[in-house]
């Protein structure tokens, strides 16, 4: 943790480590069970419940929660998470191959919102997964209550280079 990370843990004590992770294993858990679950499941409204108490829990006095890719590792609020669970490696990967930098949450978002979200970002998956060209993702259907910044690629046609048979290689694509 560097001290940033470190003087924005000390200006929001009530953001640890188990707070943090617990609030993103439960949006985690959101985007699984909300595939397989309608509005007014049981099993959904309990997970809806609990999303609910971490939202309130991290965001205290501010209207939103934000969520930042950084690197190899996930930020809430400014504070990083420093161990990664197996379902916040897979909610990192999610953010990847999507192309999120930064995800900000409501804390007024609605369950039907929250469904309507992950369900866009899912579909946005798995559309980029059956590219066979670099595209830039633009995930659509997005509630008011959720705000993403996605990372803009830009491709320097000069430095590409062809393959063999007339492909493009990789080189010459970074992200800003």
């Amino acid at each position: 943790m560097d001290a940033l990370q470190k003087s924005r843990q000390e200006e929001q004590p009530h953001l640890g480590q188990s707070k943090l992770i617990d609030f993103l294993e439960s949006l985690h858990r959101i985007c699984k069970i909300g595939i397989y679950y309608p509005a007014g499941h049981k099993v959904l409204d309990q997970a809806a419940i609990i999303f609910y108490k971490n939202l309130l829990g991290i965001a205290g006095k501010n209207r939103t929660v934000s969520i930042t890719l950084l690197g190899e590792t996930l930020a809430v609020q400014g504070c990083e998470i420093v161990t990664l669970s197996n379902a916040l490696h897979e909610f990192k990967r999610l953010f990847s191959d999507i192309g999120i930098n930064t995800l900000e949450i409501d804390r007024t978002i609605r369950l039907h919102e929250l469904l309507q979200f992950t369900g866009s970002l899912l579909l946005e998956r798995s559309q980029l997964q059956g590219m066979k060209e670099f595209t830039q993702s633009d995930i659509a259907n997005l509630p008011p209550t959720v705000r993403v910044r996605q990372k803009e690629f830009l491709v320097d046609e000069s430095a590409a280079l062809l393959d063999g048979e007339g492909e493009n290689g990789e080189e010459g694509l970074s992200s800003v």
